[in-house]
């Protein structure tokens, strides 16, 4: 059997992972760092660092996880692969993945999955789906979004009793936010709630159940269903300890400005704050476009949070956030014409309806302070199909008639324009 070391080592690794699980995150760092303490050979200290990426990305130590996730990534692509298991390659490429949104390089990832997919596919599909969820994540950060939910689709239907529920819902989770970005809302929702379901049959975590609850709630509000998604969201945030993290306050006013409570989301949203930095882009991004969607909303300049938003993109953030970015700013940042017809091209060959959506009414804004109301009328009509695609960190749901209402009447099509407003009403 293993030393009485050995064993140490392995019982407070799976310490940390317990106490992570359970959001006692100060705890579960001591316990790794205990591991780490004990640790002698490679094989423990890889072992350590893969499960260290994982309670570095709970405990929002988000900047330390993509060093994690770096080192590792070179490690296993070396020698040090050798010393794991396939079961054991394929969790640490997952985490690795994990740390993509924080700044990681999606290309490192990628390499490191296709580098272990080999010894991960000899160990079994437990192991395997571990891999794929870790390159369907990936790949939505990525922007593939289609190529990200075929994978997790797949990975899901292969993942039985015998994968750990702890994966399975990982991979329900990420597959409901890749088919959120899509704007297949009833598909994300279908997974998404009986992720939650799994998640509370097996008490995962007020973490982990939270983190879900909220993006559920948004697309629910989203798919038409504000009391639902309301309710949701006030379920999540009674779970939570108070006070509630920046993200949960932002989620709750962009569900506030979505149902016009401007009152209440601008009091949400003062219990946000900006962190800065590349690791923290993804949650400052959130938060920047509720401050300009609500100044915007107030009547008031959004200045300072578009700048904000602009000097986010241009940082080194992941793809897909990037084109969200693009697509948002354009309600209020006007750039050149060919960037636009370069982007809604970009988003119409990805399939990205939602922020087709968002960038189409936006084009059709500024082409008509630009005075080309043929091509406004245009954009608003190619918007008008899309109306159920919603994301709504993006854009309100009634912002697609509200945009086809205000552009086709001053563009002289009074018909289309009250039909666009009876649509939204509806």
């Amino acid at each position: 059997g293993a030393s009485p070391r050995a064993a140490a080592v392995a019982a407070w690794r799976e310490a940390a992972r317990c106490w992570s699980r359970a959001d006692r995150d100060a705890t579960a760092i001591v316990a790794l760092d205990e591991a780490d303490s004990l640790a002698t050979t490679e094989r423990e200290r890889l072992l350590n660092a893969s499960t260290r990426i994982a309670v570095q990305v709970n405990a929002c130590q988000l900047a330390q996880s993509v060093e994690t996730a770096r080192r590792l990534a070179q490690d296993l692509s070396g020698e040090g692969q050798r010393l794991l298991t396939g079961a054991e390659l394929g969790e640490a490429a997952r985490f690795v993945c994990a740390a993509v949104p924080y700044g990681l390089p999606v290309d490192e990832a990628l390499a490191l999955c296709a580098a272990v997919q080999e010894a991960v596919a000899a160990d079994g599909k437990a192991a395997l789906v571990n891999l794929h969820s870790g390159i369907g994540s990936a790949l939505h950060w990525d922007g593939r979004w289609h190529e990200a939910d075929e994978r997790l689709t797949a990975a899901l239907a292969a993942a039985g009793d015998e994968v750990d529920a702890a994966v399975r819902i990982y991979l329900g989770n990420r597959l409901a936010r890749v088919r959120h970005s899509l704007g297949d809302l009833d598909r994300a929702l279908e997974v998404g709630l009986a992720t939650l379901a799994l998640a509370e049959r097996m008490h995962e975590g007020v973490g982990g159940r939270t983190n879900l609850m909220q993006i559920l709630g948004l697309m629910q509000i989203g798919h038409g269903e504000p009391a639902a998604g309301m309710a949701m969201l006030r379920s999540a945030v009674a779970l939570q300890e108070d006070p509630i993290s920046f993200t949960a306050a932002a989620d709750l006013a962009v569900a506030h400005l979505a149902v016009g409570r401007l009152d209440e989301a601008e009091r949400w949203l003062a219990r946000t704050g900006l962190q800065g930095g590349t690791a923290s882009a993804l949650s400052d991004l959130g938060m920047l476009i509720a401050r300009a969607r609500l100044a915007t909303a107030r009547g008031k300049s959004a200045a300072e949070a578009v700048q904000g938003l602009l000097g986010l993109l241009s940082g080194d953030v992941p793809t897909g956030l990037r084109l969200l970015l693009r697509a948002v700013l354009l309600r209020w940042h006007a750039p050149a014409q060919s960037e636009i017809d370069g982007l809604l091209a970009e988003l119409e060959a990805r399939g990205m309806k939602a922020l087709m959506r968002c960038a189409l009414n936006g084009a059709a804004r500024i082409a008509l302070e630009r005075g080309e109301k043929a091509r406004a009328a245009d954009l608003a009509r190619r918007a008008l199909p899309l109306a159920r695609h919603v994301d709504l960190w993006c854009e309100d749901p009634a912002q697609v008639w509200v945009t086809a209402h205000e552009v086709l009447r001053s563009c002289g099509q009074k018909a289309e324009a009250q039909r666009a407003k009876v649509e939204g009403a509806a």
